[in-house]
Formats: C-alpha cells, structure tokens, sequence
C-alpha cells in the first residue's frame, strides 16, 4: 500500500465533533470530511464543485497518531445581529431570523440580540496522518494529492480558516502493508485512530460522525475506526 504522510501541526487546530446549537467542541484528531476539504483546497476545489469533494471523501482512507495532545482552548465570541439580516441555511437559501428575544437598538431602531458562540481548539497539538485513496487510479491519484499539498493553489488551514500550519503539511511517501504500519516506520508513540479495516490491527471500536454531505451542505454520516493505544502522550 502507497501511503501519504501528513503531519498536522499548528499554533491553533480545530477537529470538528457533533456541534449542539453555537457550542463547537473540537476532537483529538481529525476526521474524513476535514482531511477531505484539506486535500481539495490544496488541489484547487470551489465549494460548488461538491460532486468532486463528495468522491474525495468517499475514497479516503487513514490513519491518524496523536503525537502531542497540546491543550484545549475555547474562544468565546458574541456577535450583534439584527432580525431581519438574512441567514443562509444549508438547504441552499435565505431565510429569516426567528426566536430569541428582540430589543430595539438605540441608534438605528432595528430589532437586535446577542448571540453567544464557543469556539473550542487544540493548542500547540501535533498529529501525523498516513493516507491512501481507494481505487488508487481515480482522479485525483496520490501523485496529484502529493503536488497539491507541496503546492497549493490556496492557503491551507487545519479545520478553521485561523488556523494555518507551523510546517509543510506533506511530510513523505511511504509503502506498507497497512495504514497504521505506515505510522510505525516514522516512530512515535500515541493514541492512533485507523480505518476499521481487516488489513488493520485489532482494536476497540468507536463510530466517529465525521462524514459530510457535500451536496446538501451539512454533517450526515458515521465512521468506523479502531482506536489503538489508548493513553495520549
């Protein structure tokens, strides 16, 4: 097996988990629908091109090593908004603002409220990732992904658009029998979560929601890993 080596690392990451209302948590390590969007910025996709992000997706396979935990870091935010500013919803159109309570702001007369966001982070993390894509041959192949993350037609950022890499996020090429026998050549200790594959070690088993609907616009899926290693460093 052919595989990619990433390595993730960055002042600030954020690994999307199951948001409930304005509260975003962050994982450990990263999911299938972030490392998919990472690959196609690198490789120059628009957010129109959803069929092409959706494939991406469907054929990535990996395994990912927590190599530093860092720290967990929550921004607070608030923001002013009017009722009538419109909102854009992932069914593909604007709607209005509804519930809450309203109060008339002083200087303009519109009805206003605040909103609260928590925006969670990891600090000063490190994680390597060993990847593959599944049929090899497809466009795009490996050889292409490895060029786009060597040079990216954009800025890359790990999970939010504050969060650009400390260091080149493609690392090498390597050839194993497995995802995680990939990670092994490299060294290093920690938690690794794989592909819950037959061709991968034995492990406890965890369902992930890190699958996105590209076309519909939100997160729709469950997927399978083992986990290995359990302690993190």
């Amino acid at each position: 097996m052919r595989c990619l080596i990433l390595r993730l690392e960055g002042p600030l990451m954020s690994f999307g988990d199951t948001a409930i209302d304005e509260i975003r948590p962050t994982r450990l390590l990263p999911g299938r629908s972030l490392l998919a969007g990472l690959i196609g910025n690198a490789l120059g996709f628009e957010h129109r091109d959803v069929n092409a992000l959706q494939r991406l997706q469907e054929r990535l396979l990996f395994a990912a090593r927590l190599d530093q935990a860092g720290e967990d870091l929550l921004d607070y935010q608030t923001a002013l908004i009017g009722k009538k500013d419109p909102i854009w919803i992932t069914r593909g159109h604007y709607d209005e603002r509804g519930g809450g309570t309203w109060e008339k702001e002083a200087k303009t007369g519109r009805d206003v409220q605040t909103v609260q966001r928590y925006r969670h982070y990891r600090a000063n993390s490190k994680v390597t990732v060993a990847m593959t894509l599944d049929p090899p041959d497809e466009v795009p192949d490996l050889e292409a992904v490895q060029l786009a993350l060597e040079r990216p037609e954009r800025p890359l950022f790990i999970g939010r658009k504050g969060c650009p890499p400390s260091r080149p996020i493609f690392d090498r090429v390597v050839e194993a029998d497995s995802l995680v026998a990939a990670l092994d050549q490299l060294g290093g200790e920690g938690r690794i979560e794989t592909e819950a594959l037959e061709t991968e070690p034995a492990g406890r088993r965890l369902q992930v929601a890190d699958r996105r609907d590209w076309r519909m616009g939100f997160h729709a899926g469950l997927s399978q890993r083992r986990v290995l290693r359990e302690g993190t460093p």
